[in-house]
């Protein structure tokens, strides 16, 4: 809960309407669990060798071409791990690592 009070200052700085509730994601572990292992199941997900999860984009058909029109002949492919992502190290942090 140490950035609860920051995340609430913020959404009153941007004027964001509040939502009706805020789960918690550590109250939801098991959920977040089973879907990962109902995405890999499904081989729309996998596991980076550091151990942290992805999901496979390019196994979703239309993945990023509803919301927001991407291109897919437009990505490249690993781009994310050249970058950070994709379970790539950046200056020994996992990927899914950052500074508060």
């Amino acid at each position: 809960r140490k950035f609860e009070g920051k995340f609430f200052e913020d959404l009153e700085a941007l004027n964001i309407i509040k939502a009706r509730g805020y789960p918690r994601a550590t109250d939801h572990i098991d959920e977040m669990a089973e879907l990962i292992i109902d995405l890999e199941k499904n081989g729309l997900a996998y596991q980076s060798d550091e151990g942290s999860w992805y999901f496979a984009v390019g196994k979703k058909e239309g993945y990023g071409t509803r919301l927001v029109q991407l291109d897919p002949d437009q990505l490249k492919k690993g781009a994310s791990a050249a970058t950070g992502g994709g379970g790539a190290q950046r200056g020994g942090m996992d990927a899914d690592e950052y500074d508060a």
